[in-house]
């Protein structure tokens, strides 16, 4: 497989993280019990408007056969819905009533509210329980548990005691639940609410009823319609989203890819920064990018410069030496001995000449390719040395005490030296060193009193090779050695023509401090 395409591409991560993230958020329905507790609560809510109504059922029959009439005066006591899964305790299952110690009461009653409880049953789905004060069934959604007591029951006790009240049991699973309820727990329980008949203040019983709330799962199948559109919309939105994210990122990546492509080619300035990168860490890549092809195609240019100018400046000696021995080997008997030793003293010239062009060839590669360094070096102490070692010296310091700049003592002993040596071979016989500290670094400016550098050659004065002295051996290498060195610290040496001063030549060094 090409290196290319062993991996996936930006916008299919996108889109199986987007999809990922969609597969959590459906997965958390798992852990929605706030809707769980919404589906307790308005099961709790319709076991207590059913309570109401047969507690009123009730009320008028029980006054309908003391030959009293209800009292039309409103008696507003609402009951809030309470149930919480996170704060009630699921209690057991609930115990099957027992057998009665004494005969219920109202038996007219329950005649009359039987039915009316079956027929409900088939609507609500609860489980209907009236017992009397003594906890005895009188009338029941199950028959079968009519006469039978419920006093084994301690929410029935507290109804009894004249308090409402609802809570959470366990339920008993007949039937294996569907594989989808398990999303939800609401399936495992049973919504309980006690409430007591109370007649002019007397409490002759209560009413106990119980239903399993609706499901998470139900509910979902009863507004599948809406829950099919939301997910189609939520999958829609997150390819959108994937695709726009892609957009982002894939797009300008591909345009920085075909630009790589293009200077593979060879295509001259193919890399540029991209226009729009949209993203800030693909605009910092197309432009770090963008300046690294850059440096290459200079470095690029650089190297074909400087292997022609190593060229032309090696073939001059070369030639001098391949004509020196041709004649001489042809004719060595025709020669006197003073011709042949004037021929030997060129060749020897020209071999020397090669020496000090590798040598500073060497010199230059090193200043060039130097990595930084975290050397250091007392500059104004190397100043005082240079002004004991040559009396043409004369130094100005703006500053007593040391300064401290981010070279090697060598490097700076090297440049100086060099700078000092041009300035006596220029004729000079006295060379000023002026050091001032600016604000993160320090200027050293080399002045000398020689006959200066001609208008026409100080713009070339730096370039590789480029010297005035060549008869006498010179490699115009010097200056482009001492600015090479320089600025591998971010340091720089500038040329500078005095005109009407005792020191015409002028050199400003720029060294960084730590």
């Amino acid at each position: 497989m090409s290196q290319f395409h062993k991996y996936l591409k930006i916008r299919r991560v996108l889109l199986l993280v987007n999809l990922t993230v969609l597969i959590l958020v459906v997965a958390s329905l798992n852990l929605l019990t706030v809707y769980e507790n919404t589906l307790i609560r308005q099961t709790e809510a319709e076991l207590n408007a059913q309570g109401f109504f047969i507690t009123s059922i009730f009320k008028n029959h029980y006054l309908h056969q003391q030959d009293k009439k209800p009292s039309n005066k409103p008696d507003w006591q609402p009951i809030t819905p309470s149930l919480d899964l996170d704060q009630n305790p699921l209690l057991p299952i609930e115990p099957p009533p027992q057998k009665a110690l004494s005969q219920g009461r109202y038996q007219a009653i329950g005649n009359t509210l039987n039915p009316i409880l079956k027929e409900a049953q088939k609507y609500t789905l609860s489980s209907i329980q009236v017992v009397d004060e003594q906890g005895v069934i009188f009338s029941s959604t199950n028959a079968e548990q009519l006469g039978m007591s419920m006093i084994n029951r301690e929410e029935v006790n507290t109804a009894l005691a004249g308090n409402h009240n609802s809570l959470l049991r366990l339920r008993e699973v007949k039937y294996p639940s569907h594989i989808y309820s398990k999303i939800s727990r609401s399936g495992s329980y049973r919504v309980h609410v006690v409430m007591p008949l109370i007649v002019d203040e007397a409490v002759l019983g209560a009413v106990v009823l119980s239903r399993t709330p609706q499901t998470l799962w139900q509910m979902m199948t009863l507004n599948r319609q809406t829950i099919i559109t939301y997910l189609i919309g939520a999958i829609i939105l997150v390819w959108l989203i994937s695709m726009v994210t892609a957009l982002a990122i894939n797009r300008p990546i591909a345009a920085l890819i075909e630009q790589a492509k293009r200077a593979l080619h060879g295509e001259k300035e193919a890399v540029t920064p991209l226009a729009n990168p949209i993203t800030t860490e693909v605009d910092t890549l197309s432009r770090t990018f963008s300046s690294l092809a850059h440096n290459l195609e200079q470095r690029s240019t650089y190297i074909l410069e400087f292997a022609s100018h190593v060229s032309h400046e090696f073939k001059t000696p070369v030639t001098s030496i391949q004509g020196a021995v041709e004649l001489l080997l042809d004719h060595q008997g025709d020669m006197s001995v003073e011709q042949q030793r004037k021929f030997l003293q060129n060749l020897q010239k020209d071999s020397v000449r090669l020496e000090n062009l590798v040598y500073r060839l060497l010199e230059y590669a090193k200043a060039d390719l130097q990595q930084n360094e975290k050397d250091s070096c007392d500059l104004s102490a190397i100043i005082h040395h240079m002004f004991d070692e040559d009396a043409t010296v004369s130094t100005v310091l703006e500053v007593k005490d040391t300064v401290d700049v981010c070279y090697a003592s060598q490097t700076i002993e090297s440049v100086l030296s060099n700078l000092i040596n041009n300035a006596h071979q220029a004729g000079a016989d006295k060379i000023a060193l002026t050091l001032a500290v600016k604000d993160t670094f320090v200027e050293l400016k080399v002045a000398d009193n020689g006959k200066g550098i001609s208008e026409g050659n100080r713009e070339k004065i730096f370039t590789p090779f480029f010297t005035t002295k060549r008869l006498e051996g010179g490699t115009g290498l010097g200056l482009a050695i001492i600015k090479s060195l320089l600025r591998q610290q971010n340091g720089d040496i500038k040329h500078h023509h005095r005109a009407d001063s005792q020191h015409p030549t002028e050199f400003i060094l720029t060294l960084p401090t730590l």
